[in-house]
């Protein structure tokens, strides 16, 4: 058995992809399983994927039929992964050599289900733009990051600076939500891993750096636009609703971010459809009965919120919301 399991979903990666494979197999930590999941990309990607492959028995390759978007290719590298403990990287992004090492040591130091640290976000041009840390970790990892993406504080989210117990992802069944349906795929996976962890341990090393560029996925229409937007925020809700432990205390945190999030992807809907099909998108909340709840608590809880979601919330309760329910 791998020590760890690197599920790594490959789609159109272009120059950035050679980088990423280096810093994997560069790996201090040897005994690991690369898995490369082929989601049809067509710039070449694969085929580099297949000489890396070739040259490194650590490497496999799993093949999708059809483009299933990040949280299902994460999902294919998950079904077959054989590692004690599992980790998702991106195609574009890139780690130090130490990385998987420094967590799994930790991992199994503490017997933890799940590890995490610090990180970097990179531009494009190799600029170090931010460096994501969680000094509120230091005194309970697990409470800290919950807390964190009950909130909706996308600061949290990330899957990329994790190490999860393959054993305690299987026992509780833990997976991607199908990206082409619901974003933030990352957040889903993680609201439900953090509930169910024995222990979380955080570690203050700092190993990926996380590259932002004009192509990537979180700058896309497909990850910005609003039907996965509100499958996302109804996969939220569907959580409260599972573990109403959290719903009365998150619940003015939760009916800002469904405005918040409802208004920035109608905007990119105007910009790369039209202002008559987003319209026609952001009709699906009428029929959606924990949105239109969420966006009753809002009126309790609009305060500090600025003028143009304001005015978008005045926008969605005239033409999306019941009117004899409106106070």
């Amino acid at each position: 058995m791998a020590k760890v399991s690197v599920i790594v979903p490959v789609y159109n990666a272009g120059p950035y992809f050679e980088k990423r494979m280096e810093s994997l197999i560069a790996q201090t930590l040897s005994d690991i399983e690369i898995i490369l999941v082929l989601d049809c990309p067509t710039d070449g990607s694969g085929q580099l994927a297949e000489r890396y492959a070739a040259a490194d028995g650590r490497i496999m390759i799993i093949r999708n039929k059809e483009n299933c978007h990040v949280g299902e290719s994460r999902n294919a590298g998950l079904s077959v992964a054989g590692g004690e403990y599992v980790a998702f990287a991106d195609h574009d992004d890139y780690c130090e050599e130490n990385m998987y090492e420094a967590l799994y040591n930790i991992a199994v130091g503490s017997d933890a289900d799940i590890v995490f640290s610090d990180m970097y976000q990179v531009a494009f041009n190799g600029e170090l733009k931010r460096k994501n840390y969680f000094p509120t970790a230091v005194k309970s990892a697990r409470d800290s990051m919950l807390s964190g993406l009950l909130k909706g504080e996308g600061f949290y989210f990330s899957v990329l600076n994790h190490l999860y117990r393959r054993e305690f992802l299987m026992t509780y069944r833990l997976v991607f939500a199908d990206t082409r349906k619901i974003s933030l795929e990352d957040r889903g996976f993680n609201l439900y891993a953090y509930h169910y962890a024995r222990k979380v341990v955080y570690s203050s090393g700092v190993y990926l750096y996380h590259v932002l560029y004009p192509g990537s996925t979180q700058h896309s229409y497909e990850f910005k636009s609003l039907q996965p937007m509100i499958g996302h925020l109804e996969y939220v809700a569907r959580f409260f609703e599972q573990y109403p432990e959290y719903a009365d205390k998150y619940e003015a945190d939760y009916s800002r971010e469904v405005v918040k999030r409802l208004y920035y992807s109608f905007l990119p809907e105007i910009r790369y459809k039209s202002l008559c099909y987003a319209c026609r998108i952001l009709g699906g909340i009428k029929h959606s009965t924990v949105l239109q709840k969420a966006l009753q608590n809002f009126q309790k809880h609009k305060s500090g919120i600025s003028f143009p979601m304001r005015c978008f919330f005045l926008f969605l309760r005239w033409f999306y919301m019941p009117r004899n329910k409106v106070r």
